[in-house]
């Protein structure tokens, strides 16, 4: 729930990407199990069939999920990282203004 709450203010498309991943990966995990004959409420299976023989069985809702945090991750520190990068070059940033002190 909380992100869904803070996926409004994404700054970024990519981040609006992964949390839109994230949040369908679980809602379709969440639906499986909702569907699908079980004991009690979300009682039913979630149907991983993806088999790699190398790796452990899972979904595509599973691949969402990892593969967006893994995106918002990287949107993150792309965010910031265009940031701090804005900030050093601001107009009238006293590191931008050379040693005699005229800025230019």
């Amino acid at each position: 729930m909380g992100l869904l709450w803070s996926g409004r203010t994404v700054p970024t498309r990519m981040g609006a990407v992964a949390v839109g991943l994230v949040l369908g990966g679980a809602a379709g995990n969440l639906t499986d199990r909702a569907l699908r004959a079980g004991d009690g409420f979300l009682g039913g299976a979630v149907i991983d069939f993806i088999d790699v023989q190398w790796y452990p069985v899972f979904n595509v809702a599973d691949m969402a999920v990892v593969g967006g945090a893994l995106l918002l991750l990287l949107a993150t520190v792309r965010y910031h990282e265009a940031e701090a990068e804005a900030v050093e070059s601001a107009p009238g940033d006293p590191a931008s203004v050379d040693e005699t002190g005229d800025g230019g």
